[in-house]
Formats: C-alpha cells, structure tokens, sequence
C-alpha cells in the first residue's frame, strides 16, 4: 500500500495544481493528523454527505471529488452545517480529501480533451494571454447577420468601434481571423461589451478569459475545434449527448440562432467547473 504523500504526489504528477485557475481552492484539503496507508480511493465530482457515507462503507482512506468540498474559509467546525460536518467526519474517521478541479480541465489530455475529443477536426488550445498585464481579460467576439451568415473580424471591430467603446481606451486588439476577433479589455469595459452586444442590430456574441499566464502551450482552461465538415448546432449537440451518454443537455444559444439552420466550422469549449452548459 502506498503512503498518502506518495499518492498525492502522484495526482500532482498527473495534473500539476500551478495549471488551476488563480481563484480555485485545489490540492490536499484534508489531511487527518493519524497518517494511514491509502488501500482504497473513493472518486467523486461533489463530496456530500450521502457520498461520505458510501466512501465510508467502502472504507476509503482518500477521497478525490473534483469540485472542491472547501472553498470559503471555516470559522468553527460544527455538527450545524453539512460541510463542517463532511470535514469533521473525514478528520474522526481518517479519511484524507483531495481536489484537483480545474488542474483536470487544463492539464493536456485531461478532462477538456476527452469532451472536445467527439468532434472531427483540429484542436487547439485556448489560454489566457499575458500580453499586457494593464488589461484584466483576453475577449473573443463572434458576429453574424439576420440571415446567420458570419462576420469577419475587421467587420465585427467596426460594430464595436461604431460604439462608445473605443480602441486604446477601452480595449487593444489582439488579432482577427474571417470569423472573430480577439482584444483585451478590462472587467469595467466586460460591462460596456456587454450592452453593444445585447442592443447591436447585429448577432453579436463573445466569451472572456482573464488575462493570466499558464506554465505550457499545450494546457489551458478550454479548447478550440476546426471543424473539417461545417455542423449544426443540433447536430454538434447530438454527437456531444451521444459522447457524454446523456439524453438531455442544457445550452445557450446566441440570439438569432436557431438549432437547425446556422452552420458552424468550429467548437470552442470551456470548462471551470463542470460539465453543466454548452456555450453556442
């Protein structure tokens, strides 16, 4: 049997903790003060009580649950709350906790290869560019018309610019390709982006990631797909459902865009914390 050090070092080994986002509380949670051998581990996305029970029944000396079971600091650890009772009865009973959260998702052929992975075509990384350290966030913009047809990302920098938010003031572009563009801004200016998105004539859509720098190039919080074959949506869901082996799957749609008629060419997927939407 292995010593709990030699396990947890194994788990680092696995996902190193310095790829988990700056906000996450990861690593060796819980450490009871009698160190046993770890004969059993006991995997969970959410350490609950009921599934404290199970790890118990099954005499797990360590339990690994993705979403961290201690996130806000504990001012007493007491029998009137469910967490303070999950740690108390881990510390009574030996058992050590462990979280790796998103270390999972970041780390190469962690969790967020495995879902991107039932698409065909290119994958790439997305990662937080520490280009200038004054902007807080690196934003992807994506635009289409009234008949779902693409923007480019020179036209999507007019629809912007055509607005309050202004170039050097509020935001730097980073780059642009034929079906985005890509800036940094600060969280204030998510704000004002926000508001020319929701009245803009056009199909204006994006996504933020804060502005950090991630140890390799080949890790980061999320995934890009280029498609070979352009996909519906409904057709991008099915194939994720099937993946999963889920019969429902909770999405958000752009505004204007329906599940059969818009087309796409690429998938980008991001994971904080779990598997819970699909950002179309």
């Amino acid at each position: 049997m292995a010593t709990l050090s030699e396990v947890i070092s194994t788990l680092k080994k696995m996902a190193p903790l310095s790829l988990a986002e700056s906000w996450d509380n990861v690593g060796l949670l819980v450490e009871p003060d009698v160190q046993k051998s770890v004969s059993r581990v006991f995997l969970t996305n959410d350490l609950t009580e009921d599934v404290l029970e199970e790890a118990v029944s099954v005499d797990a000396n360590l339990i690994v649950s993705y979403h961290p079971p201690v996130f806000a600091p504990f001012k007493r650890i007491t029998s009137d709350a469910w967490k303070s009772r999950i740690i108390s009865r881990c510390l009574g009973r030996g058992i050590a906790v462990y979280s790796p959260h998103t270390s999972w998702d970041a780390v190469e052929n962690g969790l967020t290869d495995w879902l991107i992975s039932c698409f065909d075509g290119t994958v790439s990384t997305i990662q937080p560019l520490n280009i200038n350290p004054e902007f807080s966030h690196v934003v992807t913009l994506s635009a289409t018309l009234s008949d779902n047809t693409l923007l480019g990302g020179k036209e999507i920098r007019t629809i912007v610019e055509s607005s309050d938010f202004q170039a050097d003031k509020h935001f730097k572009v980073v780059g642009y390709n034929d079906s985005q563009l890509q800036l940094l801004c600060n969280s204030s200016s998510l704000v004002t982006l926000n508001k020319v998105a929701k009245f803009s004539k056009y199909n204006l859509f994006f996504y933020a990631n804060k502005n950090e720098s991630l140890p390799s190039s080949s890790t980061g919080s999320g995934r890009c797909c280029q498609f070979r074959n352009g996909l519906t949506i409904n057709a991008a869901i099915e194939k994720i459902k099937r993946h999963l082996g889920v019969d429902n799957l909770m999405i958000a749609l752009a505004r204007g865009s329906t599940l059969g008629i818009l087309q796409y060419d690429s998938m980008i997927l991001y994971l904080n914390k779990s598997i819970n939407y699909l950002l179309i």
